[in-house]
């Protein structure tokens, strides 16, 4: 068997950077805000219900552009 890999390299300009790091910026916030309440459910209950990420729209103080 044969593995194969390629490797790429992208040179956004200023505008798509600042994109690309907004997008990074909200992927890692909603994962930290969903962990940070399955790990407070879990304790409190034992059992963890997990939310989905629309549940934040509303808890959140900025809103969707």
């Amino acid at each position: 068997m044969a593995y194969k890999a390629y490797k790429y390299r992208i040179y956004p300009t200023q505008k798509q950077a600042k994109l690309i790091n907004k997008t990074i910026g909200c992927v890692r916030f909603v994962y930290n805000a969903l962990l940070a309440d399955a790990k407070k459910q879990y304790e409190e209950t034992g059992k963890s219900k997990i939310k989905t990420p629309a549940s934040l729209k509303t808890e959140s103080e900025w809103q969707s552009q």
